[in-house]
């Protein structure tokens, strides 16, 4: 994978979320009651809540790293 591809999938990731099918469905669904009952996509989707919570709890996370390794990689062009 090119540095290009790796910006433009962060880029898809950011804007649309990733690939798996259960995620996928439970923020679909989150944002549909958010949109009927008032409030926040995120009040209503528990998978997306856990990772929230997981990842509060982690020193550093997965999506950390990432940035960091895009701060430095700009610092160099």
């Amino acid at each position: 994978m090119t540095y290009a591809e790796y910006i433009s999938w962060c880029r898809y990731r950011n804007k649309y979320g990733g690939l798996h099918h259960g995620m996928r469905f439970d923020r679909g669904l989150a944002r549909l009651i958010a949109h009927f009952a008032g409030g926040s996509p995120m009040e209503f989707s528990p998978m997306d809540r856990a990772i929230k919570e997981s990842q509060a709890a982690e020193p550093g996370s997965v999506e950390e790293a990432f940035a960091l390794l895009n701060q430095v990689s700009k610092s160099r062009h």
